[in-house]
């Protein structure tokens, strides 16, 4: 009987917490009206053998970012042609793409750790340009990643409310006529329309390995590696 007590209260507290994340993703929070928008969104794209994707992603970002925006790849040891294809980018964009280039034994040591050496040259870059870390934000996208070219107009506006640390993206799943990635896109879906809309109202925000943008100073505040091993913040 205690065991099947236990049960049912499980079951129930589920239930009620699935009914209270519907309900309260019902409301979105409007977009703030006033205040400034950052200066600077440097697109973070970590990269290890892509050279099949990584020159399209660069593309899609640059279409994307407009003239505040700024492409950084992370070429985390690559052994195949990706880094001669950042070389070619960097030459045809030198003010829009920038390329870290990690070498062994630095170099791949898990995605937080190249992003954390993405987040310390950002870091740097913004101070010696006399840029305010709260101006600046980080936008992180895989290398097969696609950005919807008015993604940057939607997520901006956020920013002018000077509480807001970070603002994740949808993602969606491409391969959806698959049938794993059509259930791979429901979860997604479940996670980012429901999930992530609900947590709005309780001031807070569950950042993916993908589509995440926060603010510098946000990064700052949590030392000198922001980012774990984890895939998901």
């Amino acid at each position: 009987m205690v065991m099947q007590a236990a049960a049912g209260t499980i079951v129930l507290l589920g239930f009620g917490y699935l009914l209270a994340t519907v309900v309260l993703s019902r409301r979105k929070l409007p977009t703030p009206a006033g205040g400034a928008e950052p200066e600077l969104f440097v697109f973070v794209v970590p990269a290890l053998n892509e050279e099949r994707v990584i020159a399209a992603t660069v593309g899609s970002l640059l279409g994307a970012c407009g003239e505040r925006g700024r492409v950084l790849v992370i070429d985390d040891g690559s052994t195949d042609a990706t880094g001669q294809i950042l070389d070619r980018l960097r030459g045809q964009h030198p003010d829009r793409v920038w390329v870290l280039t990690r070498r062994a034994p630095a170099a791949r040591q898990g995605k937080g750790a190249a992003l954390n050496a993405a987040y310390q040259l950002v870091r740097d870059i913004a101070l010696n340009g006399g840029l305010d870390p709260r101006a600046v934000v980080l936008g992180i996208v895989d290398a097969d990643g696609r950005l919807e070219p008015a993604a940057l107009k939607q997520v901006a506006p956020y920013f002018r409310n000077p509480r807001v640390g970070a603002v994740q993206l949808l993602v969606r799943v491409r391969n959806r006529a698959r049938l794993l990635g059509r259930f791979q896109d429901y979860e997604f879906l479940v996670f980012s329309s429901l999930t992530q809309t609900a947590r709005e109202k309780l001031g807070s925000v569950g950042l993916g390995g993908n589509g995440q943008f926060t603010r510098l100073a946000a990064l700052a505040a949590l030392g000198e590696a922001p980012w774990t091993d984890c895939l998901t913040e």
